[in-house]
């Protein structure tokens, strides 16, 4: 089997062994599941079943970021409280991408099961200069990893266009 490489910008022979880990991001579940969400999950599903045909044991691994920016407006906003606004997308999610007929994920690990790694984490960015604070709200430095942009191969001035593009500011220290 041979897989788009976007490092090298080529393709390259996937030779596995006879387990594949696999790890797709998940959904932010505070809406309705998409177009999107199916396209994205069908592209793992058809590998994972072309793997399988191959005689892999293949494990998906998709995360639910279950507490999020998004959620908690939306929960306000139906009156409810946000785990419950999120585990009822995350079912209706899995009932849409079973009706699609895709293989559930090997596991989902959710957001608020790892809040204290998280923090950790955070903790460890802000300590080493890796990340800072703004009104109370943590960001990763860019400008402290020198290979940051490396796998897009988008020069820095397209990224700081797509970082504006979709909500972020660059001009921020």
């Amino acid at each position: 089997m041979r897989l788009w490489d976007t490092a090298s910008r080529d393709f390259k022979d996937f030779e596995p062994g006879p387990i594949v880990t696999m790890y797709v991001c998940g959904i932010t579940p505070y809406d309705s599941t998409h177009l999107g969400h199916a396209a994205t999950y069908l592209t793992y599903d058809l590998l994972i079943r072309r793997l399988e045909d191959l005689g892999h044991e293949v494990r998906m691994v998709r995360n639910v970021t279950d507490v999020d920016d998004s959620i908690l407006p939306k929960a306000r906003e139906l009156g409810i409280p946000y785990l419950e606004l999120a585990e009822a997308e995350l079912k209706r999610f899995r009932r849409d991408m079973r009706q699609l007929g895709m293989r559930p994920a090997y596991a989902e690990p959710r957001a608020t099961e790892t809040i204290e790694r998280i923090i950790e984490l955070v903790e460890q960015l802000l300590d080493s200069g890796h990340a800072y604070l703004t009104a109370g709200t943590a960001y990763f430095d860019v400008s402290t990893a020198p290979n940051f942009g490396d796998l897009s191969h988008y020069p820095r001035d397209q990224m700081l266009r797509l970082a504006r593009a979709r909500g972020g500011n660059p001009d921020d220290p």
